[in-house]
């Protein structure tokens, strides 16, 4: 009998990447392809079919049959229908998209579709640290802000599968206009405001920021400490709210290290509320990978509960 594996595709702003698992820990090498997000919904979606496709390609010739697909998608997600119910300019037309349909009728295949974010954070609950607590709030920083949250060990979408999108939080006013955390803590706008403080011409990419906050330079240190700690500012009263056991916080900004974690863990601990005392602070095992990870072993466990 052939062994049972799953796909897992992350659609991302910039990259599609997908991989071959047993929705476990075991995985193949993952295939990433550009995304032409800018072309329209019909292209990237074509995208989509195609890697699958070799991703089934490549399932086949080592005898192994895919029995379902997981993806994780950008924008607010109907998990349940599988449609993209709003996104922003990122992926252009990408709102109204019925992703499992199409995906599903394209390769014949279950389809199982949540929002890319949620998607982490059910690879983290399942195969991560998120496995830990039964209750939690995960957050990925990097070119957006993002966040999910697991209550009773399960994903919580709310009532218009919105649950978690923290960067949409109320971060500051720029001219007594609201602006959201996401416009002041995420990496670009800590790009912004190192160029906005520098005095240079050109962007400077986070990791070049970085670098310099490494070898001393005070404004480079200034604005990656004051992002962290922006964004502990604003999920210090989320934290209260929700009551999680855990803080479970991803993305590439957080991999800056050190230099961003103390300052975002010191001014949440510092917080005057003893509930954030009891809550651990966590940073996510999973990585780059966490998407796809997440979406094949939630294609895994909803196969096998359908086919019970």
């Amino acid at each position: 009998m052939k062994k049972q594996v799953f796909i897992g595709v992350d659609i991302g702003g910039t990259k599609i990447a997908g991989h071959i698992s047993d929705g476990t820990r075991w995985h193949s090498t993952p295939i990433n392809v550009p995304c032409p997000a800018q072309a329209g919904a019909i292209a990237v979606m074509q995208t989509v079919v195609d890697l699958c496709r070799t991703l089934l390609t490549h399932a086949e010739s080592a005898g192994y049959t895919v029995s379902a697909i997981g993806v994780g998608a950008a924008g607010q997600i109907d998990s349940e229908r599988g449609v993209v119910l709003s996104a922003n300019e990122n992926l252009r037309d990408w709102t109204g998209t019925p992703v499992a349909q199409q995906l599903g009728a394209a390769l014949g295949l279950p389809i199982y579709v949540e929002n890319d974010v949620r998607m982490m954070a059910y690879g983290e609950l399942e195969l991560g640290i998120g496995g830990h607590y039964r209750d939690s709030l995960f957050v990925t920083v990097g070119t957006g802000i993002g966040g999910a949250i697991v209550r009773g060990g399960r994903l919580y979408h709310g009532a218009h599968f919105a649950a978690g999108e923290i960067g949409y939080l109320l971060g500051g006013y720029d001219d007594g206009q609201p602006v959201s955390i996401e416009h002041l803590a995420s990496g670009p706008a800590i790009e912004r405001h190192y160029k906005q403080l520098s005095g240079i011409d050109n962007v400077l990419s986070l990791h070049g920021i970085s670098d310099r906050a490494t070898e001393g330079e005070a404004v480079a240190r200034q604005v990656i400490e004051t992002g962290a700690r922006r964004l502990a500012d604003v999920l210090a009263p989320a934290l209260i709210l929700l009551d999680p056991a855990a803080l479970i916080v991803g993305g590439g900004v957080p991999e800056i290290g050190e230099r961003w974690w103390r300052p975002f863990y010191e001014r949440l601990r510092a917080y005057p509320a003893r509930t954030l005392a009891h809550i651990d602070i966590q940073r996510a095992e999973l990585r780059a990978n966490a998407v796809m990870f997440g979406a094949s072993c939630m294609a895994w466990k909803r196969y096998q509960g359908a086919n019970q």
